[in-house]
């Protein structure tokens, strides 16, 4: 009797025995270790090279637990009839069905077989039916979802669904469709709480409303402001920006005079002439043609207008500017120091991170709403708090903070203003 022979009379009359038990995980090892890491390519891959794979995967699983028996007998108790390498390519062959059919019909089948590979091409395939890929988009595994992701079929329910997948890598691919997205699949990847989603959004062009990047100029990540102020043609507004990084693009980017010599006034108050920051701001200065233009300043460019906003005290006219639905002027408002405690606590319900900044820093706003945003997720408003709070209790917990400058101005004005 031979080795086939045996382990088929084994299996019949025992499968509990630890031997017949390890000869079937190392062939399921092997077949799922094909479908993990060969799986993307085994579509154009040939039915030899997929062969040798699985062969040798397999046989590195029988000498690591000791087997001692051939590649067919842990195929037969994988699969009874159908050794490792017919099963090898039958699902070879499956595959390419299913990336080269054009009948919907057949795909529908090939979606139902149990090979991810199999599945992942059905998903790839342009001729694949909203219908066929609504149950696809339901499947474990990330890489059959991702395809459905990236197919241009894919409906906009199909999208809703994907649009809250568990991987980041498929809600960047929805967020990345190149054809106009319903708004609030739009704003639900505008809101996302991966950056890159939120980057992958912002980056496409030309579909994308304005409504959607309007509401990412107050994004966390500076980098992703910069895109959508660009977006809007509205990057001067970001001169006011709560992070120095996004007001250096303004400075190389602005087309605006009196944009340049608001940056020049804020950085050689906050760095310093010698500061290597200050430095690269001269030479964005330096390139930016606005720097050499021999217009004079436009009383209605963006810095003109809020400028006016953050310094003006006339009562009346804050009182009108508090209810516009404006991001950027209700953040002046929250930096005019001559603003109404009543105006300060309704900008302060708004919760977006460009107003807090402004109110963290504004020595009249409530103490209560300063101290509250010492939780905030935004470091630069954690370092406004440090800067403005003056409570003991809230600057004893940003000496903890993890962001180095935070920590270090609690610490200082701990030691000197705390009460």
């Amino acid at each position: 009797m031979n080795k086939l022979e045996i382990g088929m009379k084994i299996a019949e009359e025992a499968l509990e025995i630890p031997v017949v038990r390890k000869a079937a995980q190392a062939a399921a090892e092997a077949a799922n270790r094909f479908m993990r890491e060969a799986m993307p390519e085994v579509v154009s891959s040939g039915a030899k090279k997929v062969e040798v794979f699985i062969e040798s995967s397999l046989q590195q699983n029988i000498a690591r637990d000791g087997i001692d028996g051939d590649l067919n007998w842990a195929g037969h108790l994988l699969k009874p009839a159908e050794t490792i390498t017919e099963r090898v390519k039958r699902i070879t062959s499956e595959a390419e069905s299913a990336k080269n059919s054009e009948n919907p019909i057949q795909l529908k089948l090939l979606s139902q077989k149990e090979a991810e590979v199999v599945r992942y091409a059905v998903a790839n395939n342009h001729k694949t039916d909203v219908e066929t890929l609504e149950t696809l988009a339901a499947a474990p595994e990330w890489h059959v979802r991702m395809a459905v992701a990236s197919n241009p079929n894919t409906s906009d329910t199909i999208m809703r669904r994907l649009a809250v997948d568990s991987s980041p890598k498929i809600r960047s691919l929805i967020a990345k469709k190149d054809f106009s997205l319903p708004v609030d699949i739009a704003k639900t990847l505008a809101t996302d709480e991966s950056a890159m989603v939120r980057n992958a959004l912002v980056s496409r062009r030309p579909y994308l409303s304005d409504n959607i990047s309007k509401l990412m100029m107050d994004d966390i990540v500076p980098e992703i402001r910069v895109k959508a102020g660009e977006r809007l043609k509205k990057i001067d507004l970001l001169a006011f920006d709560r992070d120095w990084k996004v007001q250096l693009e303004v400075a190389r980017r602005t087309y605006y005079r009196d944009t340049l010599e608001h940056l020049s006034s804020i950085v050689n108050k906050r760095f310093g002439s010698d500061h290597p920051n200050a430095k690269e701001f001269r030479e964005a200065f330096r390139q930016n043609p606005a720097s050499r233009s021999e217009l004079e300043n436009d009383p209605g460019s963006p810095v003109a207008v809020l400028s006016r906003v953050r310094q003006t005290n006339d009562q009346a006219a804050i009182k009108q500017l508090a209810n516009l639905n404006d991001n950027f002027v209700l953040a002046g408002l929250a930096a005019n120091k001559s603003a109404p405690d009543f105006v300060l606590r309704h900008v302060a319900q708004f919760k977006v991170p460009q107003i807090d900044a402004e109110l963290a820093m504004n020595p009249n706003t409530p103490r209560e709403i300063v101290n509250a945003m010492v939780s905030s997720p935004d470091p630069i408003i954690r370092l406004h708090v440090a800067i403005n709070s003056k409570s003991r209790e809230v600057l004893e917990k940003l000496m903890s903070d993890p962001e180095l400058d935070v920590s270090k101005k609690a610490a200082f004005y701990y030691r000197h203003f705390a009460y």
